[in-house]
């Protein structure tokens, strides 16, 4: 677990799409990647996931792939165990961790290509 209080690992490379399970248990960075479409399957925990809206002070962390501090004017919902979100590729998303609570999830990550 490093200082923002998630983990994450790859646990497949399919060419192109690939496997993830992360674990939060603090707020996320907004980030935004424009070649990959990620199906999230929450496994445990809950959360609240802002889709759409803008990156503030947007950085490059990788060809691709834009993040920074917080996001605005995007659609915040809840979701929980068992829910399954589709996230385009090129849409803005954050995580919102309550304090003292977790989410686990299950990512597959697939190429826009």
């Amino acid at each position: 677990m490093n200082a923002y209080k998630q983990a994450a690992e790859q646990l497949g490379d399919f060419g192109n799409h690939t496997a993830w399970i992360a674990h939060r248990e603090a707020d996320g960075l907004a980030e935004i990647h424009q070649d990959w479409t990620d199906l999230v399957f929450v496994q445990s925990g809950a959360a609240s996931l802002m889709l759409g809206g803008t990156i503030e002070n947007a950085y490059t962390e990788s060809p691709g792939e834009l993040r920074g501090r917080r996001a605005r004017n995007g659609t915040v919902r809840t979701i929980g165990t068992g829910d399954v979100v589709r996230i385009p590729a090129g849409m803005q998303h954050q995580f919102f961790v309550a304090p003292g609570t977790q989410i686990t999830f299950f990512t597959m990550k697939i190429a826009n290509r």
